[in-house]
Order: structure tokens, then C-alpha cells, then sequence
């Protein structure tokens, strides 16, 4: 399915902005909740809001990219800061699209792996108070 470039940039604005809200909320009550179960939270209305089949939620972790939502994985994914759309996204904190990974350099294939195949990526930095955090990725939308 081909995105529509309105329909994209509608989709980018409101994720931008519901994304950037859960998660100061989640920082925020990080330290009274639990923290996994405020980040499913936040993956769970991402997930419904882009229409993905799937959210990978990466944190900055330890000089590396670390899963910590990788829906429909049993098991963390570990990438480079630099690696993959994840890490490009990171480094330029730029939201990416491909409609294609297929043809996309920057896609670093894991979930072939896993026996899952991935059409389109949208990505999205992770940005709290200018210090960058991470990336969440919405997987093939509907």
C-alpha cells in the first residue's frame, strides 16, 4: 500500500505530537509506575494511532540501541547508534519513511530472521528535554 503524502504528513503531525505526550508522561511517572508497563502504553496507542502492524521501541542504552518493545519478539534487539533506520534516525533526529525497505540501504533486516517480513518503516527519534533517547518505529501500516 502506498502512502498518500497528505495522509502521511497528517499521520506525522499527530504522531509527533500523542508520542511526544506519552512519553513525558511516562518519564514523568517513571519513578511511582511501572515504567515497561507505561512504555507498552505508549507503543499500544502508536500502534493504533499510525495503524502498524507492529511498534519496535528502541532506548538509548549503554552506547547502544536496545528494544524495549519489539512486538512479536520474544527477545531484545541490539543495534549500533549508527545501524540500520533506527540508528539513522537517531543520529539525524529526523523522522524517516520508506514505503519499500526492500529498496532502502539504510534498512538493517532482523526480522527476516524472525520469519517476519517488514514493507515500510516509519520512524520517529525519541527526543526528551533536547537529549536524545531513542526511536520508535511503526511497521508496515495496514
Amino acid at each position: 500500500m502506498r502512502f498518500k503524502i497528505e495522509e502521511l504528513i497528517s499521520n506525522l503531525q499527530k504522531f509527533a505530537t500523542e508520542t511526544e505526550a506519552l512519553f513525558e508522561i511516562a518519564f514523568a511517572e517513571v519513578c511511582g509506575k511501572n515504567f515497561s508497563t507505561l512504555v507498552e502504553l505508549a507503543a499500544q496507542k502508536t500502534q493504533k494511532l499510525i495503524g502498524a502492524e507492529r511498534i519496535t521501541l528502541f532506548l538509548n542504552k549503554k552506547e547502544k540501541l536496545r528494544s524495549v518493545i519489539a512486538q512479536g519478539l520474544n527477545e531484545e534487539i541490539v543495534l549500533e547508534k549508527n545501524q540500520g533506520i533506527a540508528g539513522f534516525v537517531f543520529e539525524t533526529r529526523k523522522p524517516y519513511f520508506t514505503n519499500d525497505v526492500s529498496r532502502d540501504p539504510k534498512h538493517f533486516s532482523i526480522a527476516t530472521s524472525y520469519g517476519y517480513k517488514v514493507k515500510n518503516i516509519l520512524a520517529f527519534p525519541l527526543i526528551y528535554k533536547g537529549k536524545k533517547i531513542g526511536v520508535i518505529e511503526a511497521i508496515n501500516k495496514k
